[in-house]
């Protein structure tokens, strides 16, 4: 059986460090198309057989999708490495820089590769509405800071609605509020011309506290339920599984990481303060909590992973969620 040969791949904005541990090789690429071609080119002069070389990198969502088109492109396998499994991987290592973490993705990679299924592009749907939506995200982002901006020139300035300042941002707000509807209604187009996906954000939308936000939210993180095999994967991804941190006598605490995805869990926070408040079942699980001395935000985090757990209940049984009915599914989460 051949070796397999490794391209391991630390990304970021601007460039990419390639390490290839068969020869020890290191260099350095644009993440522009050029940078590309030169890695194509070097794959090419080292005479590396397309089926028997591996790509492997971080997931670092929207960096790396000029690599996965690349590497779809080209026929090469490829690997999206949780970044937090890599970190734990570490030990005790002494300062950082890009060439080392580019060594030790390969590192990883090479004892890890027995048990690692390989990565898959996104389908083309889901492609084209992760563009439009971070499109929409972007602009509601300025809206909202022209908002603020707005609101401040009124009540703190005191300039009235005919000040040239004034109506120059109202007019952006408008346009930006038409511009965000029509981005939504490509998205929603989409949505409806694809069945599979139709139906999983129906199924979503159905459980207490999943909004159109957090539907959409985890059908493109997961690529409608195909990049993940249980919720609790899911759950660790977005911050909602606590890990235990624990040593001798020192009081148990559980913590939940900080290289989670933040933009997921917070639209999740908001969504399990909705079930909450909607949802008797959850209400009174919350309930019991607190009344156990649980603190508010643990019991939240918790509810947070029941309602990742129903998302997926209700996919994996292509059924809608029945409100308080218990035997739906039982989840542990406590």
């Amino acid at each position: 059986m051949n070796t397999k040969i490794i391209i391991a791949v630390d990304i970021s904005k601007e460039k990419l460090d390639i390490y290839c541990p068969n020869n020890k090789e290191h260099f350095i690429i644009s993440s522009a198309p050029e940078g590309f071609d030169k890695l194509s080119h070097w794959i090419e002069a080292h005479q590396f057989e397309q089926a028997n070389t591996v790509v492997v990198f971080e997931n670092t969502g929207s960096y790396g999708r000029s690599l996965i088109k690349f590497c779809t492109r080209n026929n090469l396998e490829f690997y999206q490495l949780n970044a937090l499994d890599i970190s734990r991987s570490k030990g005790l290592t002494r300062g950082k820089n890009d060439k080392h973490d580019a060594m030790l993705i390969a590192s990883y990679f090479m004892e890890k590769s027995y048990k690692l299924n390989p990565s898959k592009a996104d389908s083309q749907d889901i492609e084209a509405i992760k563009n439009l939506r971070a499109t929409r995200d972007l602009m509601v982002k300025h809206r909202a800071s022209f908002m603020t901006s707005l609101k401040q020139d009124k009540q703190v300035l005191g300039l009235s609605n005919d000040h040239v300042s004034v109506q120059a941002k109202q007019n952006v707000i408008k346009t930006m509020d038409q511009e965000i509807k029509l981005l939504e209604k490509q998205i929603d187009e989409i949505v409806e011309s694809n069945n599979e996906i139709k139906l999983t954000r129906r199924l979503l939308q159905s459980i207490v506290g999943v909004g159109p936000i957090i539907a959409m939210d985890t059908i493109l993180a997961t690529d409608n339920f195909r990049k993940f095999d249980t919720w609790r994967q899911y759950a660790s991804f977005t911050g909602s599984a606590p890990f235990p941190n624990e040593s001798g006598k020192m009081i148990r605490t559980r913590r939940v990481s900080n290289l989670a995805r933040k933009d997921l869990k917070s639209n999740l926070t908001s969504g399990a303060r909705s079930a909450v408040q909607y949802d008797q079942e959850m209400a009174a699980y919350f309930q019991r909590k607190i009344e156990q001395g649980k603190s508010t935000k643990c019991v939240i985090n918790c509810v947070r992973a029941k309602l990742i757990a129903r998302m997926f209940a209700v996919v994996r049984k292509k059924q809608e969620f029945k409100r308080n009915y218990t035997h739906t599914l039982a989840v542990s989460v406590s």
